[in-house]
């Protein structure tokens, strides 16, 4: 019996393996490929107006390549109206239908498509499935619904796949709301499927502090929407001045300067270190060498630095921001209102005591069983055997 052949198609890529963008579109469909799955990957690309040359006068052809077994197929197009939805579209789904006929035409039929994220792909998805009879399966992960950073024009176009989509997931509880809300559509309707942690952060050593300080650590990009300033603030009511806490900012951004302005201010300048931006092989080295994780974000759709930390064995301070209610339980840390630096104060004080070995190793097999790439794979495959079944019986 042939293996099911899933294609991806993203609207956004890494551009290479190093490439965090869209990485975990990638990590997500090489472990698929590893459960037996046969992914193959549509990848179109913007070519960004900021670098006119290339956007103009650009390499057209379309390209594959094998990508730890991975089928993957690239192209790009000139993004002439990056603030117009509509001609972006039609350029995305020209495309796109482009190179799904080169990739037919290599590989032979999918037998579902699994759209990750709806702008700008979703046109050409829903071209493609209404063309040759395909189911979809849509999984939304842009915060930027969660932010209103969506205009009327790109919800509409995010509602018309979710209501064509065989199934329709969002990666947290409160997002999934939140879609069913702005698409207008029944309650439980979009269900929840979270994303995995890299297998890097389970596999990692576990160390933590041996010095008897406690260590707290935050990585992001630092924009006002992780709201860093908050940490800092807390952090300096409740350890400032002491000698038996330190604190390690991981990330750049445009809120770095400002933040460490507000560190000399609060007179903890000495007991915060700012790592600048970090690979994932440096975040894992600062997580096992860390103790607690806070994450004082204004909006979060999922959270994946959460889960991370958690794979670390480190416990979490998060806000109510979204995403951290679905991934911090009892015994996991601490969830506290957005903007409450009291409440954030409290919290990083009741956790301010380095774990035992023990209780890092269970936080990260609980991460395991729950997050796992293995495990969320393995939920993938279920819901597209059950995304067949169902497109049949409505075909």
């Amino acid at each position: 019996m042939s293996p099911m052949q899933i294609l991806f198609l993203p609207s956004w890529y890494p551009s290479n393996p190093d490439d965090l963008a869209g990485s975990f579109f990638r990590e997500q469909a090489i472990a698929l490929a590893d459960a037996g799955a046969d992914v193959g990957v549509l990848a179109p690309a913007l070519r960004s107006l900021r670098q006119p040359m290339k956007a103009l006068f650009g390499d057209n052809k379309l390209r594959n390549e094998l990508d730890c077994g991975l089928h993957t197929y690239r192209g790009s197009v000139a993004h002439l109206t990056p603030k117009l939805w509509g001609p972006t579209v039609r350029r995305i789904a020209g495309l796109t239908e482009r190179m799904f006929a080169a990739y037919v035409a290599d590989r032979g039929m999918p037998d579902v498509l699994h759209v990750h994220a709806a702008l700008p792909i979703a046109q050409a998805a829903m071209n493609i499935s209404k063309k040759h009879n395909l189911p979809i399966v849509y999984s939304e992960h842009s915060s930027a619904f969660a932010r209103d950073r969506i205009g009327p024009a790109g919800v509409a176009l995010a509602a018309c796949i979710a209501r064509q989509a065989t199934r329709c997931f969002a990666v947290s509880k409160p997002f999934a709301d939140l879609l069913e809300q702005k698409f207008a559509m029944p309650v439980d309707s979009v269900g929840v499927m979270p994303n995995s942690v890299h297998a890097s952060f389970l596999t990692h050593q576990l160390t933590g502090s041996n010095d008897g300080r406690i260590r707290f650590l935050h990585v992001s990009l630092l924009d006002p929407t992780k709201n860093v300033s908050s940490l800092l603030t807390a952090f300096a009511a409740a350890f400032g001045g002491t000698s038996n806490a330190v604190l390690a900012i991981g990330g750049d951004g445009p809120d770095r300067p400002a933040l460490e302005q507000l560190a000399n201010k609060l007179g903890i300048a000495e007991q915060v270190t700012f790592y600048g931006r970090l690979s994932r092989e440096e975040v894992v080295a600062a997580m096992a060498a860390a103790d607690v994780f806070v994450l004082p974000s204004k909006y979060e759709t999922f959270g994946v630095v959460v889960i991370e930390a958690l794979a670390m064995g480190l416990q979490v301070v998060a806000t109510r921001c979204g995403g951290p209610e679905d991934i911090i339980e009892e015994g996991d840390g601490l969830l506290v209102p957005v903007d409450d630096t009291a409440a954030l104060t409290t919290a990083m004080t009741q956790l301010g005591s380095p774990g035992t070995m023990e209780n890092r190793a269970a936080l990260r097999e609980k991460c395991r069983q729950r997050f796992g790439a293995v495990e969320i794979a393995a939920r993938w495959l279920d819901v597209y055997a059950e995304a067949m079944t169902l497109h049949r019986a409505q075909s």
